[in-house]
């Protein structure tokens, strides 16, 4: 260390030195003199200074003055001879000034004022004098009057005569620093109460307590009864138990007989006497054996110590009382101040101003003394018996002998070789010898090596109060500890007042900006709910970052859990000019149910060095959809119920087709209209469960969009992608199911039904004038019953071609035109209302024809419809004679066919009240689905409504309808309610999410139920309409038999002599 020492203050001496070249790699040209100083292995030694001269070696010495005097040597245990030379000091001494004068001495050996080192007598470990041992080699000593004795059995190891820490061994505890033995018939113990082992195998040790075996007081037996040794105290009587001997007997063999007796006790004649005092143990009444404390033993009587010693002889005392020293034999009491200055007692009063050996000063606490201990600063002379006179060192010395002689310095300066303190060079915390001999430094700078101020490293300035370097922000100049620096300490503009890049800002060359450039785009795909991995795509530009640092996601989320070590980011990063346009693909693993819950993402700075801090770049708040994680046993029963209403819909198909071939088509006008009414449902704005809306995706056939990717194509020819998206306002689930909010886009299937209607007028005429000019021959003669069957049935066919075509043309066109539009009224809404939500887009987007078509078609069909809603009150408002007549029933029987005509004013007014039912129906769920609570509760109430006037009115005329409508609307309320619950559990606790999975059965059993009511009871009617139908057309072909049959005959009768008869039919 010390080598290193020195090699820093040889580069402090750098700065001063010239260009001369010294003669070899060990000299260093010193001085303004050109000489050469010599340097061996970075330590200096001393030889002349004359550049042609060589360095000697010189081993030990530390340095050289200017006259090649050697200032001190390296090793502390070596000192300078009159040869400049470093030699070892003498055996035993620590540190010493010459070869005969120790200055300290190692372990085991005292100082004496002679310089020599002399080792202390066993049982010293440290000395003042022959006789005064300061510490004894072991605790198995202790320290009374300077003397090393050993501790009194039982004690093993003890702090003083009368305390113990540890004793002899198990048999004894240590209680309050006293050895107490263990108490029978514990062997062992750890206290009185626990015992570790007992004395004989007749005890048992049971939760550290001996449990014995034989009778109490009986150390061996053969049994419980039977004892054979007893106790010591106890004898063994004539029934072999134990029995107490008296106070005095320590054993004996009966009540009256002692063999042996206690302490303070002999025996004469099997009986224990008291011995006479002070005897402590005696063999008659005369002679003593041993004595009490103060007392000793001299011709088997017992003689009194002297004055306050406690153990003795006849020739000395060796053990003084509590308090008392002892000194040249005898005993002197400390306390009294009459012996204070005696060396032995180190009295000790700090009050008292008078300086005594146990004392280092005494002045009464006044300056450079305080409780007998001398403060820094000062030096104190001491004469036995007088006040110490405390004078202070001289400047910047903290320890010193003298005035003259200092001991040490304080941090800053050095002992010189005259004993007086010296300031080191400024870069210097401490120093040795010389004033760049640097120690230890102000700065540390460990890139040099070397003691420097702060100001050699740019940026940085010195602190001298704290012997700290610090750096200045706003100077421009960014250090180490600087993240930053442009010139001033503002905060918010990117590099805070405290030189930090603040979150969301880089800084390069003092200059900042923002990171990410423009706004932050954040998708969520959302498309499987119950998938438990989830995408999350968030796309930024930023600026190019270094090669040490790159951006990533943090991600945390409030109520959902997710498996952090899988999730999964990939980053799509492409530049441009100075910027990168970065697209992070997010995917999350789930790991329970949950809704509502928000994702909170922090973008950050990540450093590749892990002592920087992250810099944040911005934080995105995502409002997640409901994650659900569907059970194996629900997926199970959610497909059953799904197949089942698939073939249920099937059979509702071919039900349809059988009614539109048979005209009856007025039988499936409920079932059509609730199955589109339910298609429509699942819009209210709320996540349904999931076996729900699984349930309701099955009656999107009903919603007629058939077209859809080629009506998106088409779209394309008029707009482009991004505004096709860019101008679709629609609600997010409607968005979800592809609808756009263009009439054209979402008509396809009606506008191919509008051509059919128009063209069908004339069809109908044309096959109506083909049909008059079809003329079927039924010859006289013929006799083929088959042909002439077929024949029949083909004028059966014209008659009822010619009576389509009638009906198409007299009727079709205005009551049939009626039933279309109250049938589609549930499309025709909602694609004409969707295209509202882009109204404004008429006052914003010019010469675009496609958009403003689209919004002016929506606009017509709405008044078209509400217009019509206003006829069909007219004409239901005529008198109800009128409503009777055929004509007008041709005309407008759509209107009230099936109900019940002059019973009330309401009654024929049913299917224009479910029209306007409709209408509501379908404004609540394209305007208001921001509120869901309204939506549902309305659609409740207008279903309420309705149960409420079919009860009362019964409007409809056939029971079947009848039941069918009021089931129907019941089912509806009571399905509506269920959504009520369901988006009121939604804006709950997450754990509802079994509550909404039970409803959602439940509603899924309900409305597959009434879907299969309603399909027998079509059935049921299909087949009755039939079969009248079939009846009547049997009777049709017998009366046209019957008719042909007639005419024959009387035409035959006519015409006799005619060979061949034609009878035509048209």
């Amino acid at each position: 260390m010390l080598l290193i020492i020195i090699f820093h203050a040889y580069y402090l001496n750098l700065k001063t030195l010239t260009n001369q070249v010294c003669p070899s790699d060990i000299c260093i040209c010193h001085g303004s003199s050109h000489q050469c100083r010599c340097y061996f292995n970075q330590a200096p030694y001393c030889d002349g200074y004359q550049p042609n001269q060589t360095c000697l070696i010189n081993p030990g010495c530390i340095g050289c003055d200017d006259n090649s005097s050697c200032l001190g040597c390296i090793s502390q245990k070596q000192f300078v001879d009159l040869s400049e030379n470093c030699v070892d000091c003498p055996e035993h001494c620590q540190t010493c000034t010459s070869g005969s004068n120790c200055q300290s001495c190692v372990t085991n050996y005292y100082y004496l004022d002679q310089g020599d080192c002399i080792q202390c007598e066993f049982p010293c470990l440290l000395c003042n004098s022959q006789q005064n041992c300061v510490t004894c080699i072991s605790e198995q000593f202790y320290l009374i009057s300077g003397i090393c004795k050993k501790c009194d059995p039982p004690c093993f190891t003890c702090l003083n005569q009368s305390q113990c820490l540890t004793c002899e061994d198990n048999s004894f505890y240590i209680e309050q620093f006293q050895c107490i033995q263990c108490q029978i018939p514990c062997s062992t113990c750890q206290n009185q109460e626990f015992c570790l082992s007992c004395i004989s195998e007749d005890y048992q040790l049971i939760n550290g307590q001996c449990i014995k075996q034989c009778s109490l007081n009986c150390l061996s037996c053969k049994n419980a009864l039977y004892c054979i040794i007893c106790e010591d105290g106890y004898y063994l009587n004539e029934t072999y138990s134990c029995v107490k001997c008296q106070d005095s007997c320590e054993n004996c063999l009966s009540q009256d007989k002692c063999t042996s007796c206690q302490i303070q006790y002999y025996i004469k004649d099997y009986d224990c006497l008291q011995c006479q005092l002070p005897c402590l143990t005696c063999l008659d009444e005369q002679k003593c054996t041993s004595c009490v404390d103060g007392y000793y033993l001299f011709n088997e009587t017992c003689n009194k110590c002297p004055l306050n010693c406690l153990k003795c002889d006849q020739f000395r005392c060796y053990q003084c009382e509590q308090q008392i020293q002892l000194f040249n034999e005898g005993c002197i009491d400390c306390k009294n101040p009459m012996n204070k200055y005696i060396n032995i007692c180190n009295y000790q009063d700090c009050q008292d101003r008078i300086w005594t050996y146990g004392e280092i000063c005494d002045n009464g606490n006044t300056y450079g003394c305080f409780n007998c201990t001398i403060q820094k600063g000062y030096y104190c002379i001491n004469i036995f018996g007088q006040p110490s006179q405390c004078l202070r060192c001289s400047g910047n010395c903290i320890e010193c002998f003298t005035d003259k002689i200092c001991r040490t310095c304080r941090d800053g300066y050095f002992l010189n070789l005259n004993n007086q303190c010296q300031q080191c060079n400024l870069e210097c915390q401490t120093c040795i010898y010389h004033p760049n001999n640097c120690l230890s430094c102000k700065i540390n700078n460990l890139n040099y090596q070397q003691c420097d101020l702060c100001e050699n490293n740019l940026g940085y300035y010195t602190d001298f109060q704290n012997n700290l370097c610090f750096s200045k922000c706003g100077d421009s100049i960014i250090t180490a500890v600087e993240q930053c620096d442009d010139g001033n300490e503002i905060n918010g503009d990117g590099c805070s007042s405290i030189c930090q890049i603040e979150d969301g800002y880089y800084c390069t060359n003092g200059h900042c900006d923002t990171l990410i450039q423009g706004d932050i785009q954040a998708s969520y795909q959302e498309d499987n709910h119950q998938s438990p991995s989830k995408q999350f795509i968030i796309q930024f530009k930023n600026h190019i970052l270094n090669s040490d640092s790159e951006i990533v996601p943090i991600i945390k989320l409030q109520n959902c859990q997710i498996n952090q070590s899988l999730i999964i980011v990939k980053q799509n990063i492409t530049q441009i000019d100075n910027l990168q346009h970065r697209i992070m693909e997010i995917n999350i693993q789930f790991l329970n149910s949950c809704k509502k819950d928000k994702m909170e993402v922090t973008i950050v700075q990540k450093s590749k060095n892990k002592s920087k801090k992250n810099i944040i770049l911005s934080f995105i708040t995502f409002q997640i959809f409901d994650v659900l994680l569907i059970d194996e046993w629900k997926e199970v029963f959610n497909e059953i119920l799904i197949s089942f209403n698939q073939t249920l819909f099937y059979i509702f198909g071919f039900i349809c087709l059988v009614t539109f071939l048979t005209g009856t088509i007025e039988v499936v006008y409920n079932a059509v209209d609730l199955i589109q009414m339910f298609s429509f449902l699942k819009y209210i704005n709320v996540n349904l469960p999931y076996n729900l809306q699984q349930y309701f995706n099955l009656f999107k056939f009903a919603q007629l969009q058939y077209f859809q990717n080629f009506t998106q194509q088409i779209a394309l020819q008029f707009l482009s992608p991004k505004e096709l998206e860019q101008y679709n306002f629609l609600p997010v689930k409607i968005k979800k199911d592809g609808y756009y909010s263009y009439c054209l886009l979402n008509y396809p299937f009606l506008i191919i039904l509008i051509v059919f209607a128009i063209f069908l007028y004339p069809f109908a005429k044309l096959c109506l004038a083909f049909v008059q000019k079809l003329y079927i021959g039924i010859k006289e003669d013929d006799d083929d019953p088959i042909l002439l069957k077929i024949k029949l049935i083909l004028l059966h066919m014209k008659l009822y071609i010619q009576s389509s075509c009638h009906y198409v043309l007299n009727k079709l066109y205005f009551s049939g035109f009626i039933s279309a539009h109250m049938i589609l009224t549930y499309d025709i809404l909602f694609f004409s209302f969707l295209n509202l939500f882009d109204i404004k887009l008429l006052f914003t987007t010019k010469n675009n024809f496609f958009i403003a078509i689209n919004l002016y078609l929506a606009i017509f069909l709405n008044i078209l419809h509400f217009s019509l809603l206003f006829v069909y009150y007219s004409m239901l408002a005529k008198h109800t004679n009128l409503l009777k007549q055929k004509s007008y029933i041709r005309k407008c029987g759509s209107l009230f066919d099936g109900l019940k005509i002059g019973t009330t004013s309401c009654t024929h007014f049913y299917k224009l009240f479910t029209t306007i039912k409709r209408t509501i129906f379908m404004l609540l769920v394209t305007f208001c689905s921001s509120f869901p609570y309204c939506q549902s509760l309305s659609i409740s109430f207008l279903s309420f409504i309705q149960v409420i006037y079919l009860f009362n009115y019964k409007p409809i005329i056939s029971t079947v309808e009848y039941r069918k409508q009021l089931i129907s609307e019941c089912c509806v309320l009571l399905l509506s309610l269920f959504i009520t619950l369901i988006i009121l559990m939604h804006d709950t606790h997450q754990d509802m999410l079994f509550y909404e999975d039970i409803l959602g059965w439940c509603s899924i059993i309900l409305m597959s139920l009434l879907l299969l009511y309603q399909i027998i009871l079509d059935i049921k009617q299909q087949f009755i309409l039939c079969q009248k139908k079939f009846i009547l057309f049997q009777k049709i072909i017998q009366a046209l038999q019957t008719k042909l049959s007639k005419a024959i005959e009387n035409f035959g009768s006519n015409q006799c002599h005619v060979q061949s008869n034609v009878v035509l039919f048209y």
